[in-house]
């Protein structure tokens, strides 16, 4: 529940809903943008995320990669690819090689580079907690004018994962997100913000957000789900 007892996870506060798994219209301003993550980990060594975002009205994409796996790590990140309008048309998020699906109870992943490559699906915990708002309160909240709309989901990934010569089989825990509107950065302090999300299964999950605007005013949000 909220600070005023609003219960999260059955949406009482969340607009969301399926339709807000495929691309957004974008906005005006050159600062609008749309993203598509997924993060994961088996607590024994093998891990990772993507994060592929759209600049659509700039006309540009951009991807930060970072796995790893038994002492071996792939690390990708670039702001400059051009946008493909065509696969954003088809109801998919992509930057350069890299892709995400929104499929019915999750998402599918994949990715091709110099010496890696990655193909997992996500599977979300539940209908119920497909749609956590790290922003609860959408429309008045300070953090929409920097970080913009941002829904999270628990679940789990599986999948395959190739790291130079070496090949894994990915079976873990995992958080994805998604996110549109304006995000501008410059206006905090620092030029970002800190994050931290986690899964522990049906048991625990949580996502936490912090940023200083040049104003001063602190952002502060998340939320932790207790088994459902």
């Amino acid at each position: 529940m909220d600070k005023n007892g609003i219960d999260l996870v059955n949406g009482a506060i969340s607009p969301f809903g399926l339709v807000d798994e495929a691309p957004h219209t974008p906005g005006p301003d050159a600062i609008w943008q749309e993203s598509s993550w997924v993060y994961f980990g088996n607590g024994k060594g093998v891990g990772g995320g993507i994060h592929i975002g759209e600049q659509v009205n700039l006309g540009k994409s951009n991807i930060f990669a970072l796995c790893y796996a038994d002492g071996h790590a792939f690390r990708r990140a670039d702001d400059d690819l051009e946008h493909n309008a065509d696969i954003r048309a088809s109801g998919r998020f992509s930057a350069g090689s890299y892709m995400i699906t929104p499929i019915d109870d999750g998402v599918h992943v994949s990715g091709k580079d110099d010496g890696f490559e990655l193909d997992l699906t996500f599977f979300d915990q539940s209908l119920a907690l497909r749609f956590l708002t790290v922003f609860p309160n959408i429309e008045s909240h300070p953090a929409v004018a920097t970080s913009s709309v941002n829904i999270q989901s628990p679940g789990q990934v599986r999948g395959k994962m190739r790291i130079g010569e070496q090949s894994f089989t990915i079976d873990a825990l995992s958080q994805r997100g998604h996110s549109w509107g304006n995000r501008d950065y410059k206006a905090l302090r620092g030029n970002g913000s800190r994050w931290i999300t986690g899964s522990l299964g049906d048991r625990l999950n949580f996502s936490t957000y912090a940023a200083i605007r040049d104003d001063g005013m602190i952002i502060r949000s998340g939320f932790v789900v207790d088994k459902g």
